[in-house]
């Protein structure tokens, strides 16, 4: 497939969310600030790109011409709305967002999202950067759970919840961490402590017990994280999960604190299964690691968007207001379908 001449790329940051302090060169480091949804989806995803030698930049200067990709938060500030132009291709990255009515194209990180909606594209998340994985040991006996603590089900958060996981013999030790991109004093390059899971012997990570809502909107970032990290997961009912899954050694699906118990047990009584569920994991992290993941950027934007902006360009402007027009109907109509279909299929209460 011949690839048309790329035009500009632009990763853009609007300048109310510019970074605050340093940022890195350097897409793998541990710098809190890829654990904020903009920087990793702007500031990281160049950063590989460059890395690869695939010529983009991030800047905080919206182009008259060429093909910008945006984080959903970047699309609006204020009374200010980021929209196409005659040659300006915009490209919305949803994240946990619902999709930016005015983008051309847009990139979500769950495929269900690609399902609802038209010209969406579905595209991996980047694994936390900088994870030292876990040392090959027989020991089953410390339990994590990396994140936000706000991103885990309040039965988790408790210390009932750190006593039961202790009467199984077993250490309860989550990794929770912030970040705010408007607070200079955030911006750390750590040592490593947060993402060092070296001694970490599964992660559980469940938002909410329940088998409804399957969370959408969210990636499959704990899953890739724990076959990367070489470590078995125990997470939640949730679609992005789901995706990714060919057999039951990627994960063990749970739908309440009791099943959680249940797999911890079964984990700490078959060493068995847990070296198979090691096995198995070093297997799939070949399939969505950083390499995998700049792979499918790169394909994407040469066989998608760079002939996506070419036929923009070439399309008469009126004929590209009632391209947009018809976007927003398409993507308020899917909205309410949706709507309506979780409403339809939501469990009796």
């Amino acid at each position: 497939m011949s690839i048309p001449q790329r035009p500009r790329i632009v990763f853009y940051i609007d300048p109310k969310r510019w970074p605050q302090g340093t940022i890195p060169t350097a897409p793998n480091v541990p710098w809190t600030g890829y654990r904020y949804g903009p920087y990793i989806w702007t500031i990281q995803t160049a950063l590989y790109l460059q890395r690869a030698g695939y010529a983009c930049e991030i800047s905080s200067e919206l182009p008259d011409d060429g093909i910008v990709v945006a984080h959903r938060e970047c699309c609006t500030f204020g009374d200010v709305r980021l929209l196409p132009d005659r040659r300006r291709f915009l490209i919305a990255i949803t994240a946990d967002y619902a999709p930016y009515l005015y983008a051309n194209l847009q990139i979500v990180q769950n495929p269900v999202q690609a399902y609802w909606y038209k010209n969406c594209h579905f595209m991996l998340h980047w694994p936390e950067p900088g994870v030292k994985p876990r040392l090959p040991s027989p020991r089953f006996k410390n339990v994590s759970y990396m994140g936000f603590i706000s991103q885990v089900a309040s039965e988790l958060r408790t210390g009932e919840w750190a006593r039961e996981v202790q009467s199984l013999g077993l250490n309860w030790s989550p990794r929770i961490e912030g970040f705010h991109y408007d607070d200079p004093l955030s911006y750390e390059f750590g040592d490593g402590s947060w993402t060092d899971l070296s001694e970490v012997d599964a992660v559980v990570a469940v938002r909410r017990f329940s088998p409804y809502p399957t969370f959408d909107h969210k990636p499959a970032s704990k899953l890739i994280n724990c076959w990367l990290a070489g470590i078995p997961a125990i997470l939640g009912a949730e679609s992005a999960y789901r995706a990714l899954r060919k057999s039951e050694l990627d994960y063990i699906e749970v739908h309440s604190k009791e099943e959680v118990i249940e797999a911890l047990v079964k984990l700490r009584d078959r060493p068995e299964l847990r070296a198979a569920m090691i096995e198995n994991g070093a297997k799939r992290a070949k399939e969505v690691n950083a390499d995998a993941t700049v792979r499918r950027w790169i394909r994407f934007l040469d066989e998608v968007a760079v002939p996506s902006y070419h036929y923009w360009v070439d399309t008469p402007r009126i004929m590209q207001k009632v391209t947009i027009a018809d976007n927003c109907i398409s993507y308020l109509a899917n909205r309410l379908r949706r709507k309506m279909s979780a409403v339809t299929h939501a469990p009796a209460v």
